[in-house]
């Protein structure tokens, strides 16, 4: 059986920088948000320093963001610094991203990197980008002193979808427009307003009115959907409505 669903659409007041709901100062970029940390900082000082605000020391794991993060570096950092990475560099073993334990299989490694790796033997080392070197990595002594950056995947915060740095999350409590509104505007802890409305017919059917965020429409669940929590975010509200009279 058919079912007509609309669509009402809240978002942010100012399409702006998402990251200063969830990180401020920070940087978006592919639903992250990067701040740069201009202090010099033991590995473990400047850890802390991003845990403290729930991220992690960067771990740039694609060719996108190896290139991004070069030159966010040389806009915010001079280029004698280094900035630590989140990765760990053991003599023999497989080097891993810090928070997700996964395999590094995308680098950007300075020429020369190994050379340094094994002069410095048993000692505790840790990654860092370096600037004199173009930004590509290198080696040093988790003692030393550097900058850094604090990466927070800010698409976890969304629960619904994060797309192109707009989070839109499902629910069906509302049992009607005013209802709807009320409830997106209660649930979450930025101000949204009423973006536009669309309806359409049939479970398979992808909305894709000219005035909405296409990209976002094309990857919503098909109606009906389960409710789905709205953390710090606006929403997108599918409400059921009545049958017209002979539909099927």
């Amino acid at each position: 059986m058919s079912v007509l669903c609309t669509v009402l659409l809240l978002r942010l007041p100012d399409a702006g920088n998402p990251c200063d709901a969830f990180l401020p100062g920070a940087e978006y970029h592919d639903n992250n948000c990067f701040l740069p940390i201009n202090e010099y900082l033991t590995f473990e000082d400047a850890q802390h320093r991003c845990e403290n605000l729930n991220a992690t020391l960067v771990e740039p794991e694609t060719e996108t963001l190896i290139a991004y993060m070069d030159q966010f570096a040389s806009r915010n950092f001079e280029n004698t610094d280094l900035l630590w990475l989140g990765l760990d560099v053991p003599m023999g073993l497989f080097l891993r991203w810090q928070s997700s334990g996964s395999v590094v299989s995308i680098n950007n490694w300075a020429r020369g990197w190994l050379t340094s790796r094994i002069r410095l033997g048993n000692q505790e080392v840790r990654s860092v980008m370096s600037g004199e070197l173009g930004w590509s990595w290198n080696v040093t002594l988790k003692s030393d002193l550097a900058k850094a950056v604090c990466q927070k995947d800010i698409s976890d915060e969304c629960g619904g979808l994060f797309v192109a740095g707009r989070c839109f999350t499902l629910h069906r409590q509302a049992s009607n427009w005013a209802d709807a509104k009320v409830d997106g505007l209660g649930k979450v802890r930025v101000n949204c307003f009423p973006k536009a409305i669309a309806t359409w017919h049939g479970r398979d059917s992808n909305p894709r009115p000219p005035d909405l965020e296409s990209e976002a429409l094309t990857t919503l669940p098909r109606c009906p959907h389960k409710t789905l929590r709205s953390i710090r975010s606006c929403t997108v509200n599918y409400l059921p409505m009545p049958a017209e009279s002979g539909q099927r």
